[in-house]
């Protein structure tokens, strides 16, 4: 087993989140904690320049993009997992940059 290639067990168990429509709000809701996570490590980042905060930013970044390539991979198109990363990293930046305007955190 590459690197790059999932247990079977673990594949199905993530991807079955976006699979059966009675899982998808908690896929929705795991998304909204990453936009929690990620709007608070853009704007310590973007402020102060920490390395950590960036490094830390980079890793979730990577980790989702690896998470949807997965998906992608394994049925050909993005499906709804991609669609929930992506909208959380949009939603996550979007409020990063609405706090850096108004000054709310």
């Amino acid at each position: 087993m590459g690197l790059l290639q999932w247990h079977e067990g673990a594949r199905s168990f993530v991807l079955g989140y976006s699979d059966d429509t009675a899982l998808r709000p908690i896929l929705v809701a795991l998304g909204g904690h990453l936009v929690v996570v990620v709007a608070p490590l853009v704007l310590v980042g973007w402020r102060t320049g920490s390395v950590g905060a960036w490094s830390t930013t980079a890793a979730l970044l990577g980790a989702s993009v690896w998470l949807g390539w997965v998906e992608w991979t394994h049925r050909g198109r993005p499906g709804a997992l991609v669609a929930a990363l992506a909208g959380s990293w949009i939603g996550g930046l979007a409020f990063a940059w609405f706090c850096e305007r108004t000054g709310v955190l």
